[in-house]
């Protein structure tokens, strides 16, 4: 049924909206979670 498609894709397109932002917010958490490693790296005696 051809009149189905465009709710797919809206669908679809919704969905990987929510994916990226998702993934957006991952990445920065894992970006300040890499930045506090440095710094403790960098520190004399940080390395465990």
């Amino acid at each position: 049924l051809p009149t189905e498609i465009p709710d797919l894709w809206a669908i679809a397109e919704e969905e990987q909206r929510r994916v990226c932002s998702a993934l957006k917010e991952e990445l920065k958490v894992l970006e300040e979670r890499a930045a506090r490693v440095r710094q403790v790296s960098e520190e004399p005696g940080g390395s465990s």
